[in-house]
C-alpha cells in the first residue's frame, strides 16, 4: 500500500515520551506531518493521529489515550511533556480531533487469492487536516492513513484508489452506501462501477461468458478490473462502438498489437452515457451465439466465426442443413437457427476439424444437438440466407439445364401468387380459430372480435385480389424481360384477364361472408377508430385480421328522467332493467345467428371452394409460363450462362424470403401457408377420386 505524499513539516520540537503501561520515559525530538506524530527515536513507531481516541491536556503536555502499537504491543496511552508553551500550544490545537469509525472490508490482490480483511474504518478531523485511517478490525494495527489529497473513486458503498505502483485496493463498507462525510476528500463519482458489469467476448487472448467485472472510466481510458486486480487498460481510441441494444453495447477491441477482438458489455445506465463517448462503427455486421459475439467471413470452405485472433469457429457449407428465421427478439434483432448434419448423416466419412488459416486454438462447441442458435440483423440474416443457399447449389449450377431453372422460378412465381391471392384468408382462418380456441374470452368478446375479423377480412380480401390480378401479371412480364426481350406481352395480358375473371367469382363468397354481417351493421366499429385502437396492427401479414379487445356498443333504454315517489321510481327501474335485460339478450341471439351464418359461408369458402380456386391460378399462371419457354431459351439477349446465373441469382433471392417468417413477432412463414393450400388442393382431388 502507498502512503498519501507528506506535506512539509508543519510542527516540531522536543519531548518527552512516557509509556505508564511499559514503564518506561524517554528525552526526543517529534514532528507532527502528514496526519501522523514522529518520534526521533528508532525504537518508537509513528503515531497516526487518527488513532488518537482522547487528548487529555494539562499545563505541561498531554494525554493521549487510544490504540498504539509500540514496542511490539498494543498500548492505550501515551503521554508527551513539551516544555516549550508555544510548541505545546500549536501541537493541542492541531492534533486535537473529532472522529468517526466504521466497519467494513480492505480487499487487495488477485481473484481467489485476494486478501479481504475486517478493517475499522475511521475517520479524523483536525484543525489542519482531515484523514482516513484503516486498520486491522483484529489486531488494531494501523494499515495506512489516507488524506484530502490522495484520489478515490466511489461506486456504492465502495471506495477503490491505487497504489504507486498502479495496483487496485478497495475499501468496502458494510453498509449499503458509505455513512461517512468524505465530502473534503478527492473523490470521483460515476465514473467507476464496482462489480455491476458483464463480459462476453474476448478481450485479446482472453475468453470471457458472464465475466462480472469493474469498469473504470478515467482521463481517456476505460479499464476493466477483473477479480479485483487483474486490469485490461485501453484508452478511447482503441474502442469502437459496433453495436448497441438497450444496455448492451459491443466493442470492436484493437491491441497494441492491432488484433481486433469483439466483447459485449452490459452495463448500468450511467455507465452508457459514459460509453457514448466512443466512436461509433455501426458498419461491422455482428451475430451473437449464447450470448457471445462473432464477425462473419467467408472462407472457400465454410463460414468463419470470429471472436479474436484467439477465438473463432468455423462452420463448413457441406454441414448446413437449414438456416431458418425465427423471429424477432427485438427491433433490430433477428433469431436465426441453423440446423446441421451430424457426422452420421454425411455421405463422407466424418472429417477432421479443419485449422483455419488465422491461429490454432480449442474451440468451445457451439453446435447444441445439431443446432446453432444466434441473433443477428435483418439484412445480415438475408445474406447469410442467401450465401447458405448459392454455396449449396453453386456447384449443382453448371449441370442444371436453363429449362430446369426456369421451371424453378416458375414454380416460385407460382407460390408467391397463390399467397398473395389466398394467403389472407388462410391467415383470417388462423385467427378465426385461435379466437374459439382462446378460453380465456368470454363469449361477448368473442362474438365481437369474430364479427369485426369477418367483416373487414373480407373487405380487405376483395380489395386485396383485384390488386393481385392487376399487378402480378405485371410483375412476371418485368422478371421474364431480364431473360429474353422476346416474350409476347399478349401472354400477361391473358393471364391478367383470366386473374380477373376469377377473382370476379372469387369475390362473390367473400361478398356473401360479409352479406351475412350487414344486419349487424350498427354493431360494427368504424373502421379509422380500429385502426387507431388495434393492438394486431404491427402484424406484418398485408391483410388486417385480429381486432381483439373491442368492446361493442349494443344500445338499450336509459332510466327515467324524472320521478314523482321513491315507490314509483323503483318500480321504473325494476322495469328498464328487465327490458334492458332482454334487449341484450335479444341483441345476443341476433348477432349469434347472423354470425352463425357469416361463419358458415366462410368454412364453405376455405373447405370446399378455395381448392378449386387454388388448381384454377396455378392453371393460368402455368399456361403462361409454358408458353414463354421457347422465349426464354432460345432468348439473344445473353449468353445461355448469363441467363442461367440470372434465374439462379432469382431462386437464391426466393431461398430467402421463403425461410422468413410473415410476421416477425412469431414462427410462421410463407411455406407454411403454401402446404395448407396444397393439403386443401389434395384433399378435394382425393374426394373426387
Amino acid at each position: 500500500m502507498s502512503y498519501v505524499q507528506p506535506p512539509s513539516k508543519k510542527i516540531q520540537g522536543r519531548c518527552m515520551v512516557s509509556i505508564p503501561q511499559l514503564k518506561h520515559s524517554e528525552f526526543m525530538f517529534f514532528s507532527v506531518e502528514n496526519g501522523y506524530i514522529y518520534l526521533t527515536h528508532a525504537e518508537w513507531n509513528r503515531i497516526p493521529i487518527s488513532s488518537i481516541d482522547e487528548m487529555v491536556n494539562s499545563s505541561a503536555g498531554c494525554c493521549l489515550k487510544g490504540s498504539f502499537y509500540q514496542q511490539e504491543q498494543f498500548i492505550d496511552e501515551i503521554d508527551i511533556i513539551i516544555s516549550n508553551d508555544k510548541v505545546r500550544h500549536t501541537f493541542i490545537q492541531d492534533v486535537g480531533l473529532s472522529t468517526e469509525s466504521n466497519q467494513g472490508r480492505l480487499i487487495k490482490g488477485a481473484g481467489e487469492n485476494a486478501e479481504k480483511m475486517e478493517v475499522e474504518i475511521k475517520k479524523s478531523v483536525t484543525n489542519s487536516d482531515t484523514m482516513l485511517e484503516v486498520k486491522s478490525f483484529e489486531t488494531k494495527k494501523t494499515l495506512f492513513v489516507l488524506n484530502t489529497s490522495k484520489t478515490l473513486y466511489q461506486s456504492g458503498n465502495t471506495l477503490l484508489a491505487f497504489d504507486y505502483i498502479g495496483s487496485p485496493y478497495y475499501i468496502e463498507f458494510k453498509e449499503d452506501s458509505i455513512p461517512l462525510d468524505l465530502s473534503m476528500f478527492t473523490i470521483n463519482h460515476n465514473i467507476y462501477f464496482h462489480n455491476t458489469c458483464l463480459l462476453n467476448g474476448s478481450l485479446g487472448t482472453e475468453k470471457m461468458e458472464n465475466l462480472q467485472v469493474s469498469i473504470l472510466f478515467r482521463d481517456e481510458e476505460v479499464l476493466f478490473i477483473k477479480d479485483y486486480h487483474e486490469i485490461y487498460r485501453y484508452h478511447f481510441d482503441q474502442l469502437h462502438i459496433c453495436d448497441q441494444r438497450g444496455d448492451n453495447v459491443t466493442l470492436a477491441v484493437t491491441s497494441n498489437d492491432r488484433n481486433v477482438s469483439f466483447m459485449k458489455v452490459t452495463l448500468p445506465p450511467k455507465g452508457m452515457d459514459l460509453i457514448q463517448d466512443l466512436d461509433h462503427d455501426t458498419g461491422t455486421d455482428l451475430i451473437y451465439i449464447q450470448n457471445q459475439p462473432y464477425q462473419v467471413t467467408k472462407e472457400e470452405k465454410g463460414w468463419v466465426l470470429v471472436q479474436s485472433t484467439d477465438s473463432y469457429h468455423e462452420i463448413p457449407y457441406s454441414d448446413i442443413r437449414e438456416i431458418k428465421v425465427q423471429r424477432q427478439p427485438d427491433e433490430t434483432r433477428l433469431a436465426l437457427k441453423i440446423d446441421c448434419y451430424s457426422h452420421q448423416d454425411l455421405a463422407t466419412a466424418p472429417r477432421e476439424q479443419v485449422a483455419v488459416t488465422i491461429a490454432p486454438v480449442a474451440l468451445r462447441p457451439l453446435i447444441v444437438n445439431r443446432t446453432i442458435q444466434l441473433e443477428c440483423a435483418p439484412n445480415q440474416a438475408q445474406t447469410l440466407l442467401r450465401a447458405q443457399y448459392r454455396d449449396s447449389k453453386l456447384p449443382l449450377l453448371s449441370k442444371a439445364t436453363l429449362n430446369d431453372l426456369y421451371t424453378s422460378w416458375s414454380r416460385h412465381m407460382n407460390d408467391l401468387l397463390l399467397y398473395h391471392f389466398f394467403g389472407g384468408l388462410v391467415l383470417l382462418q388462423r385467427e378465426i380459430h385461435g379466437i374459439q380456441k382462446n378460453e380465456n374470452l368470454s363469449s361477448s368478446t368473442k362474438r365481437e372480435q369474430l364479427l369485426h375479423l369477418l367483416y373487414y377480412g373480407m373487405a380487405e380480401q376483395k380489395r386485396f385480389i383485384d390488386r393481385v390480378s392487376v399487378e402480378f401479371p405485371e410483375k412476371v412480364l418485368h422478371e421474364d424481360k431480364s431473360l429474353s426481350n422476346q416474350v409476347p406481352i399478349e401472354q400477361y395480358e391473358q393471364l391478367q384477364s383470366r386473374l380477373l375473371a376469377l377473382s370476379s367469382q372469387y369475390r362473390r363468397h367473400l361478398v356473401e361472408v360479409q352479406s351475412a354481417l350487414r344486419p349487424l351493421s350498427s354493431a360494427i366499429i368504424p373502421k379509422a377508430e380500429i385502426d387507431e385502437y388495434d393492438p394486431y396492427k404491427k402484424k406484418g401479414y398485408g391483410t388486417s385480421l385480429a381486432l381483439g379487445g373491442l368492446g361493442l356498443a349494443t344500445g338499450g333504454l336509459g332510466y327515467v328522467a324524472a320521478a314523482i315517489t321513491a315507490y314509483n321510481t323503483y318500480q321504473s327501474n325494476r322495469e328498464k332493467e328487465k327490458k334492458k335485460q332482454h334487449q341484450e339478450k335479444s341483441d345476443q341471439l341476433k348477432i349469434d345467428f347472423h354470425l352463425h351464418q357469416a361463419l358458415d359461408a366462410f368454412d364453405h369458402l376455405v373447405e370446399t371452394m378455395l381448392p378449386y380456386y387454388v388448381a384454377q391460378v396455378s392453371k393460368s399462371f402455368y399456361q403462361t409460363t409454358k408458353k414463354n419457354v421457347p422465349f426464354i431459351l432460345n432468348a439473344s439477349i445473353t449468353n445461355l450462362e448469363t441467363r442461367k446465373q440470372i434465374i439462379f441469382n432469382k431462386l437464391t433471392d426466393a431461398y430467402a424470403l421463403k425461410h422468413f417468417p410473415l410476421d416477425l413477432q412469431e414462427d410462421l412463414y410463407l411455406n407454411d401457408i403454401l402446404k395448407s393450400l396444397m393439403v386443401k388442393n389434395q384433399e378435394q382431388q382425393q374426394l373426387l377420386e
